[in-house]
């Protein structure tokens, strides 16, 4: 009860995020507490979804996000919440100028950076039509990846024993949130560029998820040789 107490009083206190001004300073450790719940957010899983949303933007031409611990902090609340009230049944308001990207892996007590962006991007970059651009629930994921406006991220992960509406449903939920929220309606086609070097009518996601595994792979490496 004190969880959904104290959950209720964070919405209705904050009802827009602004990340200049959000409040960062209350935790999750209440919910780790909670036996329905685990955040299995980390270290390793925070650098590889930055590092996948880096090389990806690159791809197409972008600037990289800038991490953002407020929009982490958040998004670690959000993991929780639709965890255990179901992510259909409690979609993010509008009101909060934040956007937001779901992956449910069921079945799972850990979910790597790897599942959750070929949910997002490699499964999804075909369902938008470059010709006749327009955001749809199959491919709201990968537009905002690459909403050109966008320049912050924060994500979170989750793993639920159970949900009110299906005891039975257990797996990691992986939240990120991003600042600006994109997906403007009529703002798509300046703001969702092509991939670099292919043709937006023949990608293949197959041969580029073999390009981008291999940019994220290399620049891992970098990483841990300058460590």
């Amino acid at each position: 009860m004190k969880v959904l107490i104290s959950l209720c009083l964070i919405w209705i206190i904050v009802p827009i995020i602004d990340c200049r001004f959000f409040d960062s300073d209350y935790s999750v450790k209440a919910f780790r507490q909670h036996k329905l719940f685990t955040d299995t957010t980390s270290e390793q899983l925070t650098k590889d979804l930055i590092i996948y949303h880096q090389v990806i933007r690159d791809y197409h031409n972008l600037d990289p996000l800038v991490h953002s611990s407020v929009l982490e902090s958040y998004a670690r609340h959000r993991a929780i919440l639709i965890s255990y009230w179901d992510q259909d049944a409690y979609p993010i308001s509008d009101s909060l100028h934040v956007g937001e990207n779901v992956w449910f892996q069921p079945n799972e007590t850990l979910t790597n950076a790897t599942t959750v962006i070929r949910g997002w991007y490699y499964q999804q970059l075909t369902n938008y039509n470059y010709s006749e651009p327009k955001i749809t629930p199959r491919n709201q994921n990968f537009a905002q990846i690459v909403w050109k406006e966008t320049t912050q991220l924060g994500c979170g992960q989750v793993y639920s024993s159970r949900s009110v509406s299906d005891p039975n449903k257990s797996g990691t939920y992986t939240v990120c949130h991003y600042f600006k929220a994109g997906l403007t309606p009529s703002q798509e086609s300046i703001n969702i560029p092509p991939p670099q070097s292919i043709t937006p009518l023949t990608v293949n996601p197959r041969n580029l998820e073999t390009i981008i595994e291999g940019m994220v792979k290399n620049l891992i490496n970098d990483k841990s040789n300058q460590i």
